[in-house]
């Protein structure tokens, strides 16, 4: 291990020799942080004889944990160190003690598409109409995530919020989605995200013995990335290290780039309050960029004021200046992107080293026509997921009805998959049959043991065939407990006859390879336990966890592509050639932190985040015009488009500037003031502040309707309107200038940027924010 430390800079030695007590690296981008944090453990190991099973590191995907534990074994030999992320911890954490906040251990973890199809159920059971509400079903899950990073339970929530008059009506109409949802989720015993960290936090606030033999086994707690903690994950971190207080986190407020997940940057600045006697470690060498990409980035983070004062530095080359190349639309964009890769990559540059950036999801759409036009091999991040697609959410369905028969979201997913006459409206009655009774907890028990045949008529065909599935899961659950986890997958595709029904999927090879690849990772997973059934559970709850980041790495044999990846999950990633196109105003920075000071430094925290990436060169873009969509799509027309205010924050002389003109670049020389975009955010704020609660307004889809509310907690104004002609309110946005008083003309509310692309038609793949732009 000393041998170790020889290859570590001064100032990381000092972080991986520390001890007892807490301690702060605050490492900015390229600093070897995976590198200072593995060589803590081997040192804990080697130097203090501390048992690798009393360590435990925890970070936030399980790529970032798999590598981390690589590096581990590699430095100690030793494989029993605890690396896993938040939210695998506490799946263990609730397996295990989780019935003293009666939670059965077998219970089902809700992913996106499992929380948006029960909520369409709840719905449905209150007879209201999706497309009618005040809000999209994004928002309520937005606002019950809030709540639950709040510790607030559906009654606390609207307590809470009956206090705004303004919001009464929304917050009611939330509480009341909000209440039977956590009744559904207990009836199904299942979780969601949130839940995971949340019942953790009151497991280890309500059972002090529980919280004290849980510290006891991991005497020294490591949390990477911890600017993206929010607030449970805080309490996580505060509670397992009441006692020994050996908290040793690292981070970068620089680079917290996940508020909309209520990622909380204050952890990292505020630690040192919260742990007074803390040591403080700066790791502000950079091992990764050229000098020159140093200086663009340093220069631009040092405009945001919620961060600890410092200078990023390498000991790296000069070399190539960052380049801005400004073309006249994204058709042109991409064709110098696309020309400029082809260039590198005729150099020697492999295409697995040049990475294409963006701020959101639909920019990607000219740079793939462009690279499909010249042939270059390329990879979009972001894509359907291993874990999304439909057999293998099937397949993860069937098991998960057989491990947990409360679980009514998967049962009602494979009932009638493959089709075998169950229809929704006969599933629709056994599930109201099933909910009218008290005798039977679990709706798996309701169905095997048939009451429903004197609950509810049914006709002889749809009896049949409830009958034929209830036999097949009844021969099928007993060997759930006594078969390896890819038998039970064999079993399941054989028995129910779901292999039949892929091979009439045109699909077909690339349906079976993928289910082939589900079994090779239940065989990766839990290798530790010997219990079919329990690994069988361990490889569910565990297999649900996976992220779109974790799900991304190819099986193909080509791996020699081009990555289009947005800025969001270009985090911890690098790459020799970095593009960032869409250097905009309203692109980047995002219209919605236009208005906000505290959004525009989150931005301008990601446009960091996304020029760190690149080691040797960097190229930023931006068109001059985008044709874009207003009145709700029907209208197409140019757009002439804002620079970027981010330009104005980087010198001049970090930045060469050029314009790209059917196939010419023309080098010439580019003022950006930072004065110009101060009146811009004025006037942008004038004309988002003028209507009021009864203002009759006029707009352009719903027509004449009435202020029924105003919400001024978010980034814009949110209006609750009733309108004339539509039974229930909408919540809308007037920042995009659909909206005018009816004594006011459209001219004079007109907003330069209420038809953005991003507001039009084309933003619906907006990595995080598409939902809130919509009316």
């Amino acid at each position: 291990m000393l041998k170790e430390l020889d290859n570590l800079s001064e100032i990381q030695k000092a972080a991986v020799v520390h001890k007892d007590g807490p301690a702060m690296i605050i490492a900015g981008p390229g600093s070897g942080k995976t590198r200072v944090i593995a060589n803590r453990v081997s040192y804990l190991i080697s130097k203090h004889q501390i048992f690798p099973e009393r360590i435990l590191a925890v970070t936030f995907t399980n790529k970032a944990a798999g590598e981390m534990r690589e590096r581990c074994i590699a430095l100690t030999n030793k494989s029993d160190v605890n690396i896993s992320t938040f939210h695998s911890l506490c799946v263990s954490l609730l397996r295990q003690y989780g019935s003293r906040i009666n939670i059965d251990p077998n219970f089902s973890i809700y992913d996106d598409s499992d929380q948006t199809r029960l909520v369409k159920r709840i719905l449905k059971d209150m007879n209201k109409d999706p497309k009618k509400l005040p809000f999209k079903i994004s928002t309520f899950f937005s606002e019950i995530s809030v709540a639950k990073n709040n510790k607030l339970a559906p009654s606390e929530y609207v307590s809470r919020e009956q206090n705004d008059p303004d919001g009464a009506l929304f917050s009611q109409i939330i509480y009341e989605i909000y209440d039977n949802y956590e009744k559904a989720l207990k009836r199904a015993n299942s979780l969601d995200f949130d839940d995971l960290l949340l019942k953790t936090v009151l497991l280890l606030e309500n059972f002090g013995d529980v919280r004290d033999e849980i510290e006891e086994r991991y005497q020294y707690l490591l949390v990477d990335e911890f600017q993206d903690t929010n607030k449970l994950q805080l309490e996580i971190s505060k509670k397992l290290t009441e006692k020994n207080k050996n908290l040793f986190v690292v981070g970068d407020p620089d680079q917290s780039i996940y508020s909309w997940r209520n990622a909380e940057p204050r952890n990292l600045l505020d630690f040192e309050k919260l742990f007074p006697e803390a040591s403080i470690i700066k790791l502000d060498q950079n091992y990764r960029s050229t000098k020159s990409i140093i200086a663009v980035a340093d220069k631009l983070i040092s405009n945001n004021t919620e961060r600890f004062k410092r200078e990023l530095w390498t000991g790296n080359k000069d070399g190539n200046d960052a380049v801005l190349i400004t073309a006249r639309n994204p058709s042109s964009e991409a064709e110098f992107v696309t020309r400029e890769l082809s260039y590198l990559i005729s150099k020697g540059i492999s295409p697995e080293e040049i990475a294409v950036m963006y701020r959101v999801n639909s920019q990607s759409r000219n740079m793939e026509d462009k690279l499909e036009e010249l042939q270059i091999p390329y990879r979009l991040i972001g894509a359907l997921g291993f874990r999304e697609r439909r057999e293998i959410k099937d397949m993860l369905a069937y098991i998960s009805i057989l491990i947990n028969h409360n679980d009514e979201v998967s049962l009602s997913r494979i009932i009638n998959t493959p089709r075998r006459g169950i229809s929704d409206a006969t599933y629709l009655s056994f599930r109201q049959a099933f909910m009218s009774q008290s005798q039977y907890q679990s709706i798996l028990g309701y169905l095997l043991n048939r009451p429903w045949k004197e609950d509810f008529k049914v006709n002889k065909r749809a009896e049949a065939a409830l009958d034929r599935f209830a036999e097949m899961i009844a021969d099928m659950i007993p060997k759930a407990k006594v078969l390896s986890t890819e038998s039970l997958i064999s079993e399941i595709i054989e028995t129910s006859g779901y292999g039949t029904y892929l091979e009439e999927d045109p699909d077909y090879d690339n349906r079976l390879r993928n289910i082939e690849e589900l079994k090779v990772k239940a065989r990766e997973i839990s290798l530790d336990i010997t219990d079919p059934f329990d690994k069988t559970t361990e490889f569910v709850q565990k297999f649900a966890l996976i992220t779109k980041v974790d799900d991304s790495v190819e099986t193909d044999e080509e791996l020699d592509k081009v990555t289009l990846i947005t800025l969001h999950q270009a985090k911890g990633l690098e790459y020799s050639v970095v593009f960032i196109i869409g250097f905009e105003q309203g692109m980047l920075p995002h219209i919605r932190s236009l208005d906000d000071h505290k959004e525009m430094e989150e931005e301008r925290r990601l446009c960091y985040v996304g020029i760190t990436r690149a080691k040797e060169r960097l190229y930023l873009t931006n068109c001059l015009n985008r044709v874009t969509w207003n009145n709700q799509g029907k209208n197409m027309f140019s757009q002439t488009q804002v620079p970027s205010q981010f330009l104005s924050e980087i010198p001049k002389e970090l930045l060469k500037t050029a314009d790209y003109n059917f196939g010419n670049i023309n080098y010439t020389e580019k003022n950006f003031s930072k004065t110009d975009y101060i009146k811009t955010e004025k006037k942008i704020k004038t004309s988002n502040s003028n209507f009021y609660v009864s203002d009759v307004v006029i707009h352009k889809i719903f027509g004449k309707g009435i202020v029924v509310s105003i919400d001024k907690s978010n980034d814009e104004d949110e209006l609750l309107i009733k309108f004339d002609d539509i039974e229930e309110p909408k919540l809308i946005l007037p920042a995009f200038g659909s909206i005018h008083k009816e004594n006011q003309t459209e001219k004079d509310n007109f907003d330069y940027s209420k038809d953005s692309e991003i507001s039009g038609k084309d933003s619906v793949d907006d990595d995080d924010f598409s939902d809130y732009f919509e009316d």
